[in-house]
């Protein structure tokens, strides 16, 4: 048990780093390429997601399993701030790249910056929680 919940913490600890990464770094690295940006962008979808997807997917099971093994506010509230994530990352980033798929636009790549500022918030929170589980 006492494993499960470092691991959650150590997962929420990485996806922080890693949005935070993208949020400082990949996102702003949109705005200098205009030439090619459509093969840009698509590599660093594509690689991102290697990365994101199993860990999210991980951590999500992971705080819904820990909520059934520890009735307490902080297990709740990872979970749900789970489920934020993935709604922001499905209904607001996921829509924004889709829209910047084909080709440069400033206005779609500032607000991805902006919009991602959510998750970076949310995956902060996460962490907090996570580190509230651990006694």
């Amino acid at each position: 048990m006492e494993n499960l919940i470092l691991f959650n913490f150590f997962i929420s600890a990485f996806m922080f780093g890693l949005i935070l990464t993208t949020q400082i770094v990949s996102y702003p690295m949109f705005l200098n390429v205009e030439k090619n940006f459509s093969v840009y962008h698509m590599n660093y979808v594509n690689k991102i997601s290697t990365i994101a997807a199993p860990f999210m997917i991980i951590e999500l099971l992971l705080s819904l399993f820990l909520v059934f093994l520890i009735e307490s506010y902080a297990s709740v509230g990872a979970f749900l701030i789970m489920v934020l994530i993935f709604l922001c990352t499905f209904f607001i980033q996921v829509p924004l790249h889709k829209k910047l798929k084909n080709n440069f636009n400033i206005l779609l790549c500032n607000k991805l910056i902006k919009a991602n500022w959510i998750r970076v918030f949310l995956w902060l929170l996460k962490c907090v929680a996570s580190f509230m589980l651990i006694n």
